[in-house]
């Protein structure tokens, strides 16, 4: 009973996480576009480990296709190396998309416990505070530390090249797999979404 009870604890703590694994520090959006929601997409992610670029596209693909939005894929057109803005602007026309959305990271910051946000500190407490906690899940209070990226998306309207809807978002990172490129991904496409700039 009592492991039953620690596993459901474990994924209740796992789920809590992973709903707040990317938070918005900056959002911009043209209000001057009014071309509506886009429907051809090129994906680019620019990461430091091509195989975590490929898996971020191919899920921003996998997500865009199920709101109904065609994509191409940046690791397929320009395979080898991130490509320049001038070799994405050479192939616009050929490709017959309407938008660019690049995906770069921008930088990476640790923090120790003490710097987390409000509401990640609640949860911790919590956690640490309960006497069914884990005891691997209790960390003292300053010496937690958790890594984080700093990542810009942007997406472009491919008729005129210019930035039409850009975020800085950060993200726990808590290891490059599917379900941290699912997570992120699902973020940044919901406030898109929300954006009015896919459905």
């Amino acid at each position: 009973m009592k492991n039953k009870r620690r596993i459901f604890l474990l994924f209740m703590l796992m789920a809590i996480t992973s709903c707040m694994a990317t938070r918005f520090s900056d959002v911009w959006v043209d209000d001057t576009y009014q071309k509506g929601p886009v429907k051809d997409v090129l994906v680019i992610a620019i990461l430091p480990d091509p195989k975590g670029s490929k898996m971020v596209e191919e899920e921003m693909a996998r997500q865009l296709k199920s709101r109904g939005v065609n994509t191409v894929l940046g690791s397929v057109e320009f395979p080898g190396k991130p490509p320049s803005r001038e070799d994405v602007v050479s192939r616009l026309d050929n490709l017959g998309v309407d938008a660019v959305l690049v995906t770069k990271l921008i930088g990476k910051e640790t923090k120790s416990y003490q710097d987390y946000p409000d509401d990640y500190k609640a949860v911790l407490r919590q956690w640490e505070a309960s006497d069914r906690a884990l005891p691997q899940a209790r960390t003292p209070l300053g010496v937690e530390r958790q890594n984080y990226a700093h990542i810009r998306t942007s997406l472009f309207d491919a008729e005129t090249q210019k930035i039409i809807w850009s975020a800085l978002t950060e993200t726990w990172i808590v290891g490059m797999d599917s379900r941290l490129a699912s997570s992120f991904v699902s973020t940044v496409l919901q406030k898109l979404a929300d954006d009015k700039l896919i459905r």
